[in-house]
């Protein structure tokens, strides 16, 4: 793991932790979805072996349900390259 992906991780941590807390259930919809799509942006930089990555893509998938074109393109970047995180294609 590179000094990257570690700071990546570390981010992605924190964030996780701050969900997980009284301040960060209370957040609304719109700043979740925000949230889901920063943790795909930076999933990007993970190992493709990370677990990490499959959970921020269920997390992408949950969020982004919106139909709305704007959603859908942002859904179809961070797929693009979430995708490549596994050769298997989960995505």
């Amino acid at each position: 793991m590179n000094c990257l992906q570690e700071n990546v991780s570390l981010l992605i941590l924190v964030i996780e932790k701050f969900l997980a807390s009284p301040q960060g259930a209370a957040i609304c919809d719109a700043v979740r979805k925000n949230i889901a799509i920063l943790n795909g942006t930076l999933a990007k930089h993970l190992d493709k072996d990370d677990p990490k990555v499959r959970i921020i893509v269920k997390q992408l998938i949950s969020a982004l349900s919106s139909p709305s074109q704007e959603v859908t393109e942002l859904k179809t970047l961070l797929y693009v390259h979430l995708e490549k995180k596994d050769e298997k294609g989960f995505v």
